[in-house]
């Protein structure tokens, strides 16, 4: 299986010149294209960190990521950006979506940002709205929603662009166990069906059952 994620030898610390916590430690990981892998661990292992490193919202210490074949250390910012926009998408615990905005609008939002036109967009709109099954609630407002129905729409906002990688911090940890098991068969299909990567930090043993493998990572370091 062809990689289309490579961890070399990471290393990332945080503190103070003389009050340094190592996070983490020399981490190695391949990931292969179109794999769902689920990144476990206890509070302050490390596995968010590594995350928002994959990410580029962080830059590690030491050591490579290549996300495609690219090292994103190497990367300048505009290339970054574009990178983050259109080859990754974020799915978070919070749903952080606007509220003044409508469902729709919510998902289009990185389209409408990259100066694409929403209208020219309709088809690949309404075919996310059914995949996530919220063509019912396009026009409802985030306040109208349900959470389980918020984080879908967070996700559909995440693969409006059909990113080969998809990054997802603890996506179910706000919602009750029904909504939580709604998420996971939704991103198992996303996994399926359009052969989206998905990267997953969970404390779930349920959640990371749906994944292909789990990585579990403590103090700093990938145990298995």
């Amino acid at each position: 299986m062809e990689n289309i994620i490579e961890i070399k030898d990471v290393c990332k610390s945080f503190g103070g010149k003389d009050n340094r916590t190592q996070v983490l430690n020399n981490v190695s990981l391949s990931v292969g294209k179109s794999e769902f892998i689920s990144l476990m661990g206890a509070s302050g292992s490390g596995k968010s960190t590594l995350l928002y490193l994959l990410g580029g919202l962080d830059i590690p210490d030491s050591g490579e990521i290549v996300l495609d074949g690219r090292d994103i250390s190497k990367m300048r910012d505009r290339a970054l950006s574009k990178l983050r926009r259109k080859g990754m998408g974020f799915v978070f615990q919070f749903f952080n979506l606007v509220q003044n905005l409508t469902v729709e609008d919510n998902i289009l939002l990185p389209l409408v940002m990259d100066g694409r036109s929403p209208k020219k967009n309709r088809e690949k709109l309404d075919s996310i709205l059914e995949t996530v099954g919220l063509s019912d609630k396009r026009k409802s407002y985030p306040n109208q929603l349900s959470g389980g129905q918020q984080q879908r729409c967070a996700v559909a906002r995440a693969v409006i662009y059909e990113p080969k990688i998809l990054l997802a911090d603890e996506p179910t940890g706000n919602l009750d166990s029904k909504s939580g098991t709604e998420i996971m068969e939704l991103f198992s299909r996303i996994n399926k069906e359009k052969g989206i990567t998905i990267l997953m930090v969970t404390h779930s043993a349920e959640c990371a059952a749906y994944s292909d493998k789990v990585i579990t990572l403590s103090d700093g370091k990938i145990l298995s």
